[in-house]
């Protein structure tokens, strides 16, 4: 359990200086952003590999190697899409919706590793999706605007990604599975994302995204050692802290507000969480 309570607190600290960090007044492009991290990303985790990292042999076989293709694949996609949103919305709207997140990845978790069911899970998992989808609704309709649209399809893709990654930690570490996604995703965005790759300026702001890479690598791996340690679904339920978190900080030192129906749905999930923890 410590290692998805550390997760969270490290992912609230890294959305909040993101969103800082995409709205300066300087414009960081979110694709030379994407780069940089990923260097970070990737070379950070890399010195870790030789006191973290191992590979089984179980490994060199294809449906593992299919299973590396299409990680990368969800995930390219859904940091493209998070990142892009991240930089548009509201922080206070972008967590509600990302919200969906914790709950998609239990229900895909359900169905894909029967071990991690759990109908009180399950049951919590429903009734905080309905309270969600209640705070949207507007004029007797359910009423989601382009960037919240957007921000549930990369909830579908980052839910799929931890399942894929559940099956890979059978046959490596997290180290190991976080420098070999980050690796090949920094491949693929150099490609990608060529053209911007001018726009790239050396000053204080590639420091700021060396802390963020800090906090991003602290984050992943905690969270992928819970998958391992104590299973998906329930890693993903103490996740649910770092929405709070946020949504305190937000509240409290940016003075986002709070519209009283979506602090009504962040209650009741709450409480749907607290729920399938005590009886799951």
């Amino acid at each position: 359990m410590l290692f998805a309570f550390l997760a969270a607190i490290f992912e609230s600290i890294y959305v909040i200086g993101t969103k800082k960090l995409l709205v300066l007044k300087e414009r960081v492009d979110y694709s030379a952003f994407l780069i940089v991290l990923f260097v970070f990303l990737f070379f950070g985790t890399l010195i870790l590999w030789p006191f973290f990292g191992y590979i089984s042999s179980d490994f060199f076989q294809l449906k593992y190697f299919l299973l590396i293709g299409l990680l990368v694949i969800l995930s390219v996609f859904w940091n493209i899409l998070y990142y892009r949103c991240l930089h548009e919305e509201k922080l206070v709207e972008f967590e509600l919706i990302i919200m969906v997140y914790p709950l998609a990845t239990i229900f895909l978790a359900s169905i894909f590793i029967p071990r991690e069911f759990s109908i009180h899970i399950f049951i919590a998992g429903i009734v905080a999706s309905i309270a969600l989808i209640l705070s949207h609704i507007k004029r007797k309709h359910i009423a989601f605007n382009k960037i919240e649209k957007k921000l549930l399809f990369t909830v579908f893709l980052m839910a799929s990604e931890a399942i894929v990654a559940r099956y890979l930690l059978d046959v490596m570490s997290s180290v190991s599975l976080y420098a070999i996604r980050t690796g090949l995703m920094l491949g693929v965005f150099l490609v990608l994302f060529r053209s911007h790759i001018h726009r790239i300026k050396i000053n204080k702001i590639i420091f700021y995204q060396f802390l963020l890479a800090l906090l991003a690598i602290a984050f992943t791996v905690f969270l992928l050692e819970g998958y391992i340690r104590i299973g998906v679904a329930f890693t993903i339920l103490i996740m649910l802290l770092q929405p709070i978190i946020t949504f305190i900080w937000a509240h409290f030192k940016d003075k986002e507000p709070f519209p009283l129906k979506k602090i009504i749905a962040a209650g009741i999930i709450i409480g749907a969480i607290v729920y399938a923890y005590l009886f799951k």
